[in-house]
């Protein structure tokens, strides 16, 4: 499965749960891939959307290689694992996270 095909797949599972709460203010979360680019979610109107490119200024960044992010949507590692292995790095709003 592509990285775009696994957002998508966050993106459906996040629209589908009908408890969750994004609040009213648009959000943009942006994901620098080593090998596939940059990839933007924008929460919105209480939805989640899947976005190619930086379309958006991002209020956090996650840069990582696409493995570590297949691994993190995947149940395969923490987050937290892979900041302290130094396989993730954060720029911007820490606290959206």
């Amino acid at each position: 499965m592509s990285i775009l095909e696994e957002l998508n797949k966050l993106a459906e599972k996040l629209n589908g749960n009908g408890e969750r709460t994004f609040g009213k203010r648009a959000r943009v979360y942006q994901f620098d891939l080593e090998e596939s680019g940059s990839f933007q979610l924008l929460i919105k109107d209480g939805k989640v959307k899947v976005l190619e490119g930086t379309p958006y200024h991002p209020e956090i960044t996650l840069k990582l290689s696409d493995e570590n992010l297949f691994k993190l949507l995947n149940d395969d590692s923490s987050a937290t694992e892979a900041f302290m292995a130094g396989h993730l790095k954060v720029d911007g709003r820490v606290d959206f996270t």
